[in-house]
């Protein structure tokens, strides 16, 4: 077998394919101060991640797709709101409830507000048809957003 090596990312997918490991990890939710988001890396192969991401208040406004990846988000505690294009909801979750989004679909997201003031915590687990293409993301414009 013939590995080609251009980046650090190239490396470790190369190191996988020669000595494939498991990889055990657990998760204790972050003191999220001062800022909106908060990302976790709980694992990483070199065709998928998991990760908890925690959203003090907002979420993911921007309205995008990834060309070469499927996600999966699963709420782990508060709730939020999935969107498509002209802002049409698609789901609104809480704790213990998931979507899944295949690659090409555009979506954003953002959190509901809790009256306690709870953050949201999704846990994402992302699998990429195109490894050497990294996260990618390729963002639209929302109904009457200004760039």
């Amino acid at each position: 077998m013939v590995v080609t090596v251009t980046d650090s990312s190239s490396a470790q997918s190369a190191a996988m394919l020669h000595d494939p490991q498991p990889q055990v990890f657990t998760y204790e939710k972050p003191l999220v101060v001062g800022e909106k988001k908060f990302r976790h890396p709980l694992a990483k192969t070199d065709l998928a991640l998991v990760e908890v991401q925690v959203f003090h208040e907002g979420g993911e406004n921007r309205l995008h797709a990834h060309a070469h990846q499927d996600g999966f988000w699963f709420v782990k505690a508060g709730k939020v709101r999935f969107y498509t294009t002209d802002d049409e909801v698609v789901a609104e979750l809480e704790e213990n409830q998931g979507i899944a989004i295949p690659r090409g679909f555009k979506y954003w997201f953002e959190s509901i507000p809790s009256p306690q003031g709870d953050d949201l915590e999704l846990i994402h687990f992302a699998a990429a048809d195109r490894p050497d293409l990294g996260h990618d993301h390729l963002y639209f414009q929302r109904s009457g957003e200004t760039t």
